[in-house]
């Protein structure tokens, strides 16, 4: 106010002269509001770049969140229950070929005991021809015995005591083996492989309680990892929540500081037009009263003409 004054009247003490009377007032009204407008202005710039960085953070934070798809618990549930059951499942296909493969050995056991329990001894060819010769000797033997025409020993039985030398040595000279012998090795084979068979019995019988215990195991670990999935999927709901939950805070939080930083600017505006009120009154009437201090000078120079006439 008092540059204006200063502006307005003169070192003396009087009013300027009316054609400088418009430009003095302009001049005044400019450098009284050029500091508000300059604060003003420098307020709007410092507060610019905070707004610019945070409409990106806010449109970045925006663009990631449309982008990034979370998976839902129901979309979880399915995957897991899936993932159980092939994990049972394998283990069933493991368990059925186990249980094929015993029985298989068990029938291949039981076939081998059969085999070699019930079949007979393989005939000798050496033996089949030296014995089809001997048998068609002894059959002319015993016509010629009916018929008186024979006296001495059988032809045969001396054919075989000759000939036995003769297929032992067809025989690669292996001696003869008699019917009580070949009873011998064919009991000592039976029970041979009867002894294998209870063994393998023995062993099959372990598998199959090693595997009971195995699957029994296996179970248990199925168990262990649905309660793990479980108490997973509830900590991971809970961090999910706790997140959003300080997600949002933290936004709430911001949104009042810039809420805050509005009210304080809309304040000072409001503060700078009270301001630039009182001083346009004030001008108002330090114009007013201009006019009227022109009006009495003029009225004064236009007296003084008609005194000095007088």
């Amino acid at each position: 106010m008092a540059t204006i004054s200063t502006s307005i009247f003169n070192g003396s003490g009087c009013p300027a002269s009316a054609p400088h009377l418009g430009q003095t007032l302009k001049q005044a009204v400019g450098a009284f509001l050029q500091p508000a407008w300059t604060r003003s202005e420098q307020r709007q710039a410092q507060l610019l770049p905070a707004r610019q960085r945070l409409s990106s953070i806010q449109y970045k934070s925006k663009r990631i969140l449309s982008t990034v798809t979370w998976p839902s618990e129901d979309d979880l549930c399915p995957k897991k229950v899936n993932f159980l059951w092939s994990y049972v499942n394998d283990l069933v296909e493991q368990n059925q070929v186990l249980v094929e493969t015993v029985e298989d050995l068990q029938k291949e056991a039981d076939d081998k005991v059969s085999c070699r329990g019930m079949k007979l001894p393989a005939s000798d060819p050496i033996l089949n021809a030296k014995l089809t010769d001997q048998y068609a000797g002894l059959v002319g033997c015993c016509v010629d015995m009916q018929t008186g025409r024979h006296s001495g020993p059988c032809p045969g039985q001396c054919c075989m005591d000759k000939q036995l030398p003769e297929m032992e040595e067809g025989r690669g000279g292996v001696p003869w083996k008699t019917m009580q012998e070949r009873r011998e090795e064919e009991g000592g084979v039976q029970g041979t492989v009867n002894q294998q068979h209870s063994v393998s019995l023995v062993q099959i019988t372990s598998q199959l309680e090693d595997l009971k215990i195995q699957l029994q195991t296996k179970d248990m670990v199925i168990c262990d990892l649905e309660r793990m999935l479980r108490e997973n999927s509830q900590q991971k709901q809970k961090a999910q929540t706790a997140a959003q939950t300080l997600e949002s805070r933290e936004r709430l939080e911001l949104l009042q500081r810039e809420l805050s930083c509005l009210q304080r600017i809309h304040k000072d505006n409001m503060k700078e037009i009270t301001e630039r009120g009182v001083c346009i009154t004030k001008l108002q009437a330090a114009s007013e009263l201009l006019r009227r201090q022109e009006g009495n000078d003029t009225r004064t120079q236009m007296c003084q003409p008609l005194t000095a006439l007088k």
